[in-house]
């Protein structure tokens, strides 16, 4: 093959370096090398790889819905782990933009959270006013009793509304311990106020 009129050296085939110096730092390894390193096919790493303090990883792609496939055949899964110097680790999404986890078909959002700070659980889009929003049946399995207005399974530091019926299997009791409705299943009570 001809001269490329530029790199100093050219292999033109396949290459194996068999030196096995393992590499600890960007100045040591079977193969250092200086500036940048550019590579125009797939590449297969068959340990960790480390980018350097102070360094960023970017990842571009066009035209595929994958830029990053991590796939990890252990008992514990594909993981991702953030971990900084402080307590502090951030997912950064770009300006405009949602960050999105979607199913295996790219044909539905499974979760989102928009730049508004709005946190949508299910398929449907923002309502564009509530920080969480639940396309769905929605189950707490926590146990804990209330026995105020700040205790509880659930706890909402505001009003309540609900569109449809109530079922509650207990009493409901106002801020001021008076039972505003009871159950068929407990005993007659002490008191009785009206809502509102």
């Amino acid at each position: 093959t001809t001269d490329d009129g530029f790199n100093k050296a050219q292999i033109w085939g396949p290459t194996k370096i068999y030196d096995g110096t393992p590499s600890i730092s960007t100045t040591s390894g079977a193969l250092v090398v200086s500036g940048g390193l550019g590579v125009n096919g797939p590449s297969y790493i068959g340990t960790n790889s480390v980018v350097g303090a102070g360094a960023a990883l970017t990842l571009a792609s066009t035209g595929s819905n994958n830029t990053l496939v991590i796939n990890d055949t252990g008992a514990n899964g594909a993981n991702i782990k953030l971990q900084g110097n402080s307590a502090n680790a951030f997912v950064r999404v770009g300006s405009g933009g949602n960050f999105n986890i979607i199913n295996s078909g790219y044909t539905a959002n499974l979760l989102a959270i928009t730049q508004a700070g709005h946190m949508i659980v299910g398929p449907n889009g923002d309502d564009g006013f509530n920080q969480l929003q639940v396309w769905g049946p929605t189950k707490i399995y926590d146990g804990t009793a209330a026995a105020s207005s700040s205790t509880g399974a659930l706890v909402v530091s505001g009003g309540v509304g609900i569109g449809g019926g109530l079922i509650v299997s207990s009493n409901i009791v106002s801020s001021a311990g008076k039972i505003l409705s009871q159950s068929a299943t407990t005993a007659p009570p002490t008191s009785v106020g009206s809502v509102g």
